[in-house]
């Protein structure tokens, strides 16, 4: 059975006093396809979270069932080229430290998916047992992803992960994995691409490794 995603736009459309024909055409997509993503068939991907806000006039954030938690992070330095590294706490830095206002998960709770690492066989980006959460995006908003780490679901419902290269309507995906050979041409049904990472501490991959005496 399909899972469903819940959220807001049923409420928020009537709010605005608004059909789901009148906003289906400000967003020119079939009402059909409106009243599947308000019952939450339809997966709500994140160009259709920022078109359906500005149709409605809120914040993207808003269209969720919970809003996801915000909490301020300090950025103390920036990773340059070359394995540099930018310590903006150093007073001869021309930088200063700063905050800036995060969510505890991108896009929220019902939008991405978990995946699990098992193995060596990303290494060395990612460890066994290390958790990613992968948001799911429009094919038309995928070249703004481009070196990032993606999931691919083909239309033959095959999932291939890797770093997205190139992607376009006519000749598909490509996609460098992790270890291995370019995959060109992928046939892409669903894009989904890497929105944070919770690495596994030492003492859950090394838990059932035997010390050495």
């Amino acid at each position: 059975m399909a899972r469903e995603h819940s959220n807001r736009i049923a409420e928020l459309r009537k709010a605005k006093g608004l059909t789901q024909t009148q906003l289906a055409d400000k967003l020119g997509i079939h009402t059909i396809t409106l009243s599947k993503l308000e019952r939450g068939k339809i997966q709500l991907h994140v160009g259709y979270m920022g078109a359906i806000a500005d149709a409605l006039g809120v914040d993207a954030l808003d269209l969720l069932s919970t809003r996801p938690n915000t909490r301020v992070i300090t950025i103390v330095g920036a990773l340059q080229a070359n394995g540099r590294f930018d310590d903006f706490r150093d007073e001869n830095n021309d930088f200063d430290e700063f905050d800036i206002d995060i969510h505890d998960r991108p896009f929220g709770d019902d939008i991405g998916e978990w995946v699990i690492v098992e193995g060596d066989g990303c290494w060395p980006f990612f460890h066994d047992q290390d958790k990613l959460y992968f948001v799911p995006v429009v094919q038309e908003d995928a070249w703004a992803y481009r070196g990032r780490l993606v999931v691919v679901w083909t239309s033959s419902d095959e999932a291939r992960a890797g770093f997205l290269v190139d992607i376009s309507t006519e000749k598909g995906a490509d996609i460098q994995p992790v270890n291995g050979r370019m995959i060109h041409g992928l046939n892409v049904h669903d894009l989904w691409v890497l929105g944070e990472v919770r690495f596994a501490f030492p003492a859950e991959q090394l838990s059932d490794v035997e010390p050495k005496v």
